[in-house]
């Protein structure tokens, strides 16, 4: 198990611009409550069962066909 004495030492070791990435994601864990605010702010995701109809009512999308779409809207937003 890690401790603060590794984490801190581990720390040292890194350039200033990552330690402040560090530091900001520790405020970012320190913000995390585990009462229902956070229950909240982080909604619990489930995966669709695989027997549930398809919302979709089209054809089938071939892989090919949803690339060229991202393709020709990437360019019209360029």
């Amino acid at each position: 198990m890690t401790d603060v004495a590794q984490i801190a030492r581990k720390a040292n070791q890194l350039d200033p611009d990552r330690v402040a990435i560090l530091s900001e994601f520790v405020d970012f864990l320190l913000t995390i409550d585990s009462g229902p605010e956070a229950e909240q702010a982080f909604p619990v995701t489930r995966i669709e069962d695989p027997e549930m109809p398809a919302v979709h009512q089209g054809m089938p999308l071939s892989l090919e066909t949803v690339r060229e779409a991202v393709d020709w809207e990437t360019g019209e937003h360029r």
